[in-house]
């Protein structure tokens, strides 16, 4: 059997579209990382385009909640207690990791 190297399934193909797009509009717009919407990009793109949005979707939804959580430990950590930085890195990842079931 002889395999043809040259072809490109459609993943693959949509994955570079998907990439090319994000160098594109960071072209156009002239300032900015491109790279880990890219990054993005590659991780969203699935078999169908079902799957695609589904990934996208969480992600988006995940950003935002990480976002939040994020922003409410930064004003806290500001404006009512000063929490050492140490401190607060290792109380974010025992808290995540609680969350997620995960022990470190």
């Amino acid at each position: 059997m002889k395999t043809n190297f040259w072809r490109v399934g459609g993943r693959t193909g949509k994955t570079v579209i998907a990439v090319f797009t994000c160098f594109l509009i960071d072209t156009v717009r002239e300032n900015g990382i491109p790279f880990y919407a890219a990054i993005a990009a590659i991780l969203c793109i699935q078999h169908n385009f079902k799957d695609s949005l589904n990934t996208a979707l969480t992600r988006e939804i995940a950003t935002v909640i990480g976002g939040i959580f994020g922003a409410i430990i930064l004003s806290f950590e500001k404006n009512v207690y000063r929490i050492p930085n140490e401190l607060l890195s290792k109380r974010q990842i025992r808290t995540c990791s609680e969350i997620y079931g995960v022990l470190l």
